[in-house]
């Protein structure tokens, strides 16, 4: 798990996925996250039906969710999941991203268990139907902050911080 802000400084040693909307993206105050799931264990071409997002949220004045979510669309034919991995791939913001995005706009989301309402099924569908994608290949979504005057942040715990907090992404 990674974010980047909008000036290009990248960590994905955090213990959180900052996620913030703002205007100018050309900002600190800008941030998009990055989730990486391994081992994703889907055929190529499988019909995907449900695809949820759950994360958990430690603070209250960081659970506003305002962000597009969309797939990596880089094709990654290694099955180490290399191009995935954001220790050697250090960028979220110049990642391609799938033509399929969910626009996810809630406030004040709470503490604890955290499940986005919206399905992600049709970018979830998109990777899995390309032609280089292979059973337990990773999948990365991309959470990216929208472009508006008001500041709205969203910090669920990273996977880096402790695994049994890190996200979950049921298909």
């Amino acid at each position: 798990d990674a974010y980047e802000d909008g000036l290009g400084t990248f960590s994905y040693t955090t213990n959180y996925v900052y996620t913030a909307q703002y205007s100018p993206t050309a900002s600190t105050s800008y941030r998009a996250g990055g989730l990486r799931f391994r081992n994703v264990q889907i055929p190529r071409g499988a019909k995907i039906t449900s695809a949820t997002l759950r994360v958990y949220l430690y603070n209250t004045t960081y659970d506003d969710a305002y962000f597009t979510v969309y797939g990596n669309g880089d094709d990654d034919t290694d099955a180490t999941g290399a191009a995935a991995d954001f220790s050697t791939n250090q960028d979220i913001l110049q990642r391609v991203k799938t033509s399929a995005g969910v626009s996810v706009e809630h406030g004040y989301c709470g503490t604890g268990w955290y499940q986005i309402p919206e399905n992600l099924k049709d970018i979830v569908q998109e990777v899995v139907d390309r032609e280089t994608w292979n059973s337990g290949q990773p999948l990365v979504l991309l959470l990216l902050g929208k472009e508006v005057a008001l500041l709205k942040r969203f910090f669920p715990y990273s996977y880096n911080q402790n695994s049994t907090y890190g996200a979950e992404l049921d298909i």
